[in-house]
């Protein structure tokens, strides 16, 4: 069997190649093609970690990811997520490759999210506003200036000196976060944030946003008030009822994309009404 640790990983897989990939899978996953139940977590209260696992099939391999979160291993200079995926071969359960995890979910995150902003936002679309100053808010400034050429990122963190570091390593401007996304055509929360930290009153009428969900319901980037996007784009229908909570009052659009005009041309909302 073959094991592939990160560096071995980060010398294989580009956000280039990464984009398209995830666009098929989603086509795949909507055309019938991949199995994959609603990942299953399991807490770990007493080291303050969550477990998740999240299975798939596919053709001829099946596999698994197993991942971790602690938050509390940023005070340890430790990688708040870690992952291990394992894939086997479907037909008869021979394990074939384990690869370390923890790269591919930072960029996987960030490819779907390039995928959506390449199908979703509007062709203008030169102002990006990143809310978090992490490894996902890096990951998403380099994914999305694949699909639109960018030429203003804003960023804003919960510490002034956070956002400056990750606004310095990605060419962008740390700010407060009303000027971040006031006039930004693309918002992202990529945040723990138990708390909002964006205001629907300082949305644009025509922007697009995503907001990062992670492995359990605290998070709470975005307020109630941010209903004046009358639309909400789901990647995938059972998550998204599983985790919705009542602050979404706008309709959600869940997207077939097997047959969706989306993944063959531009946004038309007036196709979806």
């Amino acid at each position: 069997m073959i094991y592939l640790d990160e560096e071995q990983v980060r010398a294989l897989l580009r956000l280039e190649d990464l984009i398209p990939a995830m666009e098929n899978a989603l086509i795949d996953f909507s055309a019938g093609r991949i199995r994959q139940p609603v990942r299953s977590i399991l807490a770990i209260p007493e080291h303050g970690g969550l477990w998740g696992l999240m299975p798939a099939v596919c053709g001829d391999v099946m596999g698994i990811k197993l991942v971790t979160v602690y938050e509390g291993n940023a005070k340890r200079g430790l990688p708040t997520h870690q992952a291990v995926i394992q894939l086997m071969a479907a037909d008869n359960g021979e394990p074939l490759v384990a690869m370390d995890g923890r790269l591919i979910t930072e960029l996987r995150t960030a490819a779907v999210s390039a995928v959506a902003t390449r199908l979703l936002a509007k062709p203008a679309a030169r102002v990006l506003a990143i809310l978090g100053s992490g490894v996902q808010a890096r990951a998403h400034a380099h994914a999305l200036r694949l699909v639109r050429p960018f030429e203003e990122i804003r960023v804003w963190g919960r510490t002034m000196k956070h956002a400056e570091r990750c606004a310095d390593e990605i060419g962008g401007k740390a700010m407060d976060a009303e000027s971040a996304v006031r006039g930004a055509d693309v918002v992202v929360t990529v945040t723990y944030s138990a708390e909002p930290v964006l205001k629907g009153a300082w949305l644009s009428p025509e922007f697009w946003g995503m907001r990062w969900a992670r492995l359990v319901r605290r998070t709470a980037n975005w307020t109630t008030r941010r209903c004046r996007a009358r639309w909400w784009w789901i990647r995938a229908p059972p998550p998204f009822r599983n985790r919705a909570t009542s602050s979404i009052r706008a309709r959600p659009f869940m997207p077939n994309w097997a047959n969706s005009s989306l993944v063959r041309g531009p946004f038309q909302p007036a196709a979806i009404e």
